[in-house]
């Protein structure tokens, strides 16, 4: 397993960067049910794998701040988009 976990950290970037991308430039697509499964489903995995196997490594420090830094943009722009939408929402 410890093999796979720069690889698979490197895919979950790729993936969160295309998300901020749709999020950034192509927000209607980004809000269908398959995408929003994707954002959470890949938010969720890149939360857990750093929690669970890079926390307390003190190997692989890039890819270590690049899984922290893009699953934290990502929670960030999921925090974002409910309070513009709930701002959106309750506007007359």
């Amino acid at each position: 397993m410890r093999k796979m976990l720069n690889p698979i950290s490197i895919l979950l970037f790729i993936i969160h960067f295309f998300i901020l991308y749709l999020w950034l430039f192509e927000w209607e697509k980004l809000y269908t049910a398959p995408w929003l499964w994707g954002w959470g489903i890949s938010t969720l995995g890149g939360g857990v794998i750093y929690f669970t196997h890079y926390k307390k490594s003190t190997d692989h420090i890039v890819y270590k701040k690049l899984l922290l830094s893009s699953t934290f943009t990502m929670v960030a722009i999921a925090v974002l988009s409910f309070l513009v939408d709930s701002t959106v929402d309750s506007m007359p």
